[in-house]
């Protein structure tokens, strides 16, 4: 009797066992595509933030800060909209000023380098 009910209820175990493992596979799988989404997207936008900020830095020379950032602001958003990749504003802006930050921070390098060999040269002499 007890070998025929557990042969009866066999079927409905084992279908609610691949039930469950599909919702927890489904589930999990879901939650890994959202964050490679997002880690992908983020530095997409790291990518054409810094890209855009050196080619508006290089090509817009005789614009001041709030002109530059606004230019910036507009080509990053329309490259993203591209990709349908989404930005805030605060985003946006703190995206912006870290690369603007960086690109500073590189030119001071630069000119600290060029001074080092140049005094080197002169030492040298």
């Amino acid at each position: 009797m007890l070998n025929d009910i557990m042969t009866q209820l066999q079927p409905v175990i084992v279908s609610v066992c691949v039930t469950i493992l599909t919702a927890v596979g489904t589930y999990v799988g879901t939650k890994i595509k959202a964050v490679y989404t997002d880690k992908v997207n983020t530095e997409t936008k790291e990518k054409i933030v810094h890209n855009t900020c050196r080619y508006v830095n290089q090509l817009y020379d005789d614009l001041q800060g709030q002109e530059k950032f606004e230019l910036a602001q507009k080509e990053i958003v329309e490259q993203l909209n591209q990709k349908g990749i989404s930005i805030t504003e605060l985003e946006l802006k703190v995206m912006i000023e870290a690369a603007v930050n960086g690109l500073k921070k590189g030119m001071d390098n630069t000119v600290l380098l060029k001074n080092k060999s140049t005094d080197n040269k002169t030492t040298s002499k």
